[in-house]
């Protein structure tokens, strides 16, 4: 009887065994197929943003010239987007230092810049108007004034005739009249920055040019 027994034991084992390999089989055994999309791109584009061409050369220039209140010096400036991307942009100072301490008074305060949209051999003091006037070197530094932002296309635009890939301006640099002894024997030293950033002109997959 124990011998039967066994052989029933070991015969419903083989048939487990042969269910759970007929059902692996049958696993392996479903219809499958695929369907591929090729050839997908994704591609970022560049910011980029030229001053003057790229020259070095300091816009303001001291020149062994000594300044008295109403002196003024003007640069022709060319900001250019060099990239692919649409942006805007606006000015600001940094690096602000003083070289020569004068007699108390912050010569950053009293020193006036002005953006002009005429070239630099036109310009005159008839321009130097409170619409032409973006801030003080100190405003400038401390982020409280400046240009509004600017919009430039990319680098040989044609698909938006209404904006340019360059602005071509006049910059200057101006001392208060009123500016009194207390700026004797000052003297800074300053950076002058163009500060670029993304404008949302592209639209995205939504027709959307507003993100």
């Amino acid at each position: 009887m124990e011998t039967n027994n066994n052989r029933k034991l070991i015969a419903s084992a083989a048939l487990i065994v042969a269910s759970v390999a007929l059902l692996l089989g049958l696993t392996f055994a479903w219809f499958t197929d695929t369907a591929a999309n090729r050839g997908n791109k994704i591609q970022t584009g560049t910011l980029e943003i030229e001053l003057n061409d790229g020259s070095a050369a300091p816009l303001i220039r001291g020149d062994g010239v000594l300044w008295e209140p109403g002196s003024s010096q003007k640069a022709a400036v060319t900001v250019r987007n060099v990239g692919s991307l649409w942006l805007k942009y606006r000015f600001s100072v940094s690096d602000l230092s003083v070289a020569e301490a004068g007699n108390g008074g912050d010569i950053a305060d009293v020193l006036d810049v002005y953006k002009v949209d005429k070239a630099a051999e036109s310009v005159t003091a008839d321009d130097l108007t409170a619409d032409n006037k973006i801030g003080t070197l100190a405003g400038l530094a401390a982020d409280e004034e400046g240009t509004g932002d600017a919009v430039l296309a990319p680098a040989g635009n044609a698909s938006d005739p209404a904006y340019a890939d360059a602005d071509a301006f006049t910059l200057v640099v101006k001392m208060r009249e009123e500016a009194g002894n207390a700026y004797q024997n000052a003297g800074i030293d300053f950076t002058i920055n163009v500060v670029a950033a993304q404008f949302a002109h592209e639209t995205d997959g939504f027709g959307n040019n507003d993100y």
